[in-house]
């Protein structure tokens, strides 16, 4: 295997995909390299933005995108280096082969998107995206040509837990365009709608095309030093 492999393991500064048997979310981090034998990974971050802190001797999955495919590595947390950024030192406990996605990744991204059907569609913005689905914001009124009316960009009960509607998710790059369930919709204490999105039926292209927007999302937040 080449490219984003060196001898198996992730090229330093990759994005990688962490799992861990005694979490049910996915972790990221970043591959640091080698000590010895060693996986070197930045510590991962919870949703506080604290270092994730697990047993020494943990048993887990470390998964990253080459070429085209996932690859996945067993590994055991062997140590964790201290300091102003914690690593992990991650020995190897099985062979290479490839990964299956578990859970999106998701990032907080602010892009333009539109749910609901054409001309009268309701405007809004995501907070965050994954390949999975999006959290967005609508406005509280939507264009003249709205069916739902112009002081409105949706009915009051029109896009509860469970509605079923399309949503175009415009990127600077590309623009998606699918179905989607409305998995939550949020409190809010003004009267603009917010709203939890699952995309349904993407292509593997578009998942594609969203992880590495995703991705590249995480990279940058973490040279700013935001994670």
């Amino acid at each position: 295997m080449t490219g984003e492999l060196d001898d198996g393991q992730p090229l330093a500064g990759r994005v990688v995909e962490v799992m861990a048997a005694s979490r049910g979310d996915t972790l990221v981090a970043w591959s640091e390299g080698r000590r010895g034998a060693d996986l070197l990974l930045s510590a991962p971050l919870d949703q506080s933005q604290r270092p994730v802190t697990l047993g020494i001797g943990e048993r887990l999955e470390v998964v990253w995108r080459d070429l085209g495919e996932l690859h996945a590595l067993p590994v055991a947390l062997a140590a964790i280096d201290l300091g102003e950024r914690p690593r992990w030192r991650l020995g190897i406990v099985g062979v290479l082969r490839r990964g299956q996605r578990r859970e999106a990744v998701r990032a907080p991204l602010s892009v333009a998107v539109r749910v609901g059907p054409e001309p009268g569609f309701a405007e809004g913005t995501t907070v965050d995206v994954s390949e999975g689905g999006c959290r967005c914001i609508l406005s509280a009124r939507g264009p003249s040509s709205s069916p739902w009316g112009p002081d409105h960009a949706v009915p009051p009960a029109g896009l509860n837990t469970g509605a079923v509607v399309r949503v175009d998710v415009l990127f600077p790059e590309f623009t998606i365009t699918c179905l989607s369930e409305v998995t939550h919709r949020h409190a809010r204490a003004d009267a603009r709608v917010e709203l939890s999105l699952r995309f349904i039926g993407l292509t593997e292209q578009q998942q594609d095309l969203i992880r590495r927007r995703v991705f590249a999302r995480l990279r940058e937040l973490r040279t700013r030093g935001l994670l």
